[in-house]
Parts: C-alpha cells; sequence; structure tokens
C-alpha cells in the first residue's frame, strides 16, 4: 500500500479519481497521540510494551496501543499531561534498543513520519577546566545537532570532569566520538563525548538504527571483520555510576557547631529525583555526614555515587515515596 502511494503522482488519473473532495467539516480524533519506532529486528509484543511501558512512562492515566506494522505503533493518551510527559523526558529504549517517539499533529500523516531524531544527555570531557562554560557546552552540542539544553550552574564555578548537554541528533548518521577544538593553543584540544543511557547501536558503523549483525559493512565483508576493527564501543557509553551532579544546587555541605564535646556536625543537602525515588525506597547507604537533607530534583544514582564508599560511615536508611 506504501508503495503505491509513493506511486500516485505518476499514475493517471480516472475522471472520478482527478475530483478534489472536501472533508473539512469532518471530526477529528482529539486525543493526545505519539507514535513510535522500536529499533529493533525482531517484531515486537504489543501486549508486553503496554505493559512495560505504562511502568517505566509512569502516566497518571491508562492509554491505548495499536499496531502499525514495520515494528511501529500508536499510543493515545486520555490525558495530554502524559504524552508531555512522555515526550519531555528525552530517550527511550525498550529492550536496549531504541524506541523513537513523534508527537502526532492534527494533519501529519503517519507513512510521512521519518524517526530520525532522538534527544540524548551528551557529555563533553576532557574540556580545560576554566573552558568548561555554558557557551562552550552549547557551541560543541551544536556540531552534534539541535541544543535543547546545558546542564551548568548559572555561576562560573568550575564543574568537575564534563559538562552535560541535551542535544536532538540525526539517527541515520553515525554517532559523534568527539571534537577538534582550538582554544588559541599551539596544537587544538580533543574533546571527547559520552552518551548517556545509550542504547545498542552498530559498533561497526555507529549508527543507532541498526545494531552490529545487520550493519551492511559487517555484512558485506561476509565475516571477516574482526572486533579490532570496530570504530565505536562501549566506551561512548558514560557509566551511570560516575555521573556527577553539574547544577549548581546539587551538593551543598554546611559545617556548624563548634563545641569541642559535640564537634563539627556536618551536614549534606542533596535534592533527590521524584522519578528515583520509587527505587531508593527502603534502600541504605553509608556516609560519614551527620545530618542529610533530600530534596526534590536529583538523581538517586547520583546520591549512591556522591555518598557511598566513605570511611567511618553511618547507616543511613532513605524515607519511602
Amino acid at each position: 500500500m506504501d508503495k503505491v502511494t509513493k506511486m500516485w503522482g505518476n499514475l493517471s488519473l480516472t475522471e472520478r479519481e482527478v475530483v478534489e473532495h472536501d472533508f473539512k467539516d469532518t471530526n477529528v480524533i482529539k486525543k493526545a497521540a505519539i507514535v513510535a519506532r522500536f529499533f529493533m529486528k525482531r517484531r515486537v509484543n504489543l501486549e508486553v510494551v503496554a505493559s512495560t511501558l505504562m511502568s517505566a512512562w509512569k502516566t497518571e492515566l491508562s492509554f491505548e496501543v495499536c499496531d502499525l506494522g514495520e515494528n511501529k505503533a500508536i499510543f493515545l493518551f486520555k490525558e495530554e499531561t502524559d504524552m508531555v510527559r512522555v515526550l519531555s523526558n528525552s530517550l527511550w529504549s525498550f529492550d536496549k534498543y531504541l524506541l523513537a517517539v513523534h508527537k502526532l499533529e492534527k494533519k501529519e500523516q503517519i507513512q510521512n513520519i521519518s524517526f530520525d531524531k532522538a534527544s540524548f544527555w551528551v557529555q563533553i570531557h576532557d574540556l580545560p577546566a576554566r573552558r568548561m562554560t555554558r557557551e562552550v557546552g552549547e557551541r560543541i552540542g551544536r556540531t552534534l545537532g539541535e541544543v535543547k539544553e546545558v546542564d551548568v550552574p548559572t555561576t562560573d564555578n568550575l564543574l568537575g570532569k564534563y559538562i552535560r548537554v541535551h542535544v536532538r541528533i540525526d539517527i541515520t548518521q553515525a554517532l559523534g566520538r568527539g571534537r577538534l577544538i582550538n582554544f588559541g593553543g599551539s596544537t587544538p584540544v580533543w574533546v571527547a563525548f559520552k552518551y548517556e543511557r545509550l542504547p545498542i547501536f552498530c559498533y561497526w558503523c555507529g549508527k543507532l538504527n541498526h545494531d552490529d549483525k545487520d550493519c551492511g559493512m559487517w555484512l558485506r565483508s561476509k565475516g571477516s571483520l574482526q572486533a579490532h576493527d570496530q570504530q565505536y564501543g562501549s566506551w561512548l557509553r558514560a557509566s551511570p555510576e560516575k555521573l556527577q551532579c553539574p547544577r549548581e544546587s546539587s551538593t551543598t555541605m554546611a559545617m556548624d557547631g563548634d563545641s569541642e564535646e559535640a564537634g563539627l556536625k556536618r551536614k549534606l543537602v542533596v535534592p533527590l529525583g521524584e522519578m528515583d525515588l520509587n527505587m531508593a525506597q527502603g534502600k541504605k547507604v553509608k556516609t560519614n555526614f551527620d545530618e542529610i537533607i533530600l530534596k526534590n530534583s536529583w538523581d538517586w544514582q547520583r546520591l549512591l555515587c556522591n555518598l557511598a564508599g566513605s570511611n567511618e560511615c553511618h547507616e543511613l536508611e532513605l524515607p519511602r515515596a
């Protein structure tokens, strides 16, 4: 059917076919809708998809799923805010493969949706410490795609090991591994990229729309390529256990108390993300701070990263949601 639709411009239309019919007064389905494509070779089971994504998306109300074939599906939401939440929460994957989502507009035809873009949080590593600014992050991010956000504080504080940039990239192209940047020195600086929550991708060509076994380079080689020939690898993935906290309000330590008997009290103020709070239920982490204040906009894995492994620690049981 799709092939016929694409060919219609070359067909000779009959008298009845050439007549334009006016349907402007017909009703429009008003439900908020997302069209999705699963970038995996095997056919997806929509029952499993619905169950898995209901949990992952944490929608307030249920949604309907309709199969479009070719590992595409349309999701109809009863509540528009649920759709907005799904679209705004960046990258999604299913069974470790990329799940591309697209908001269906009123006049849009599904066959015209290309699914060629996806948004990633990209870490920019190995920058000179005093160049870790919003301007540098945004300019480097623009070499990858459309910059949606640069995660730096409003002050000029040094950030740590890297800058995080939220970028919408073309997934039909190879993942960027880094950039050569000239800061005015005798030689340019190579800055390396790492991608947060990076799904399965091809280690031969660096593209996200297929895996190693379906790559044209691999198929043409008839098995002659070796692992050492791969130009991409797992090193492009950002380790979730080593995320820093670049935001201005991410971590604050206040020292108070001057009694020799009581000693200095150490207080750690850390925001804790709403979406990750359920993961933290009943879990314990070790800390050598006397008091911990949990706020509501931080990442659970980052909390573990900052608190785990200290000496002479007290155990803290996190509150349940």
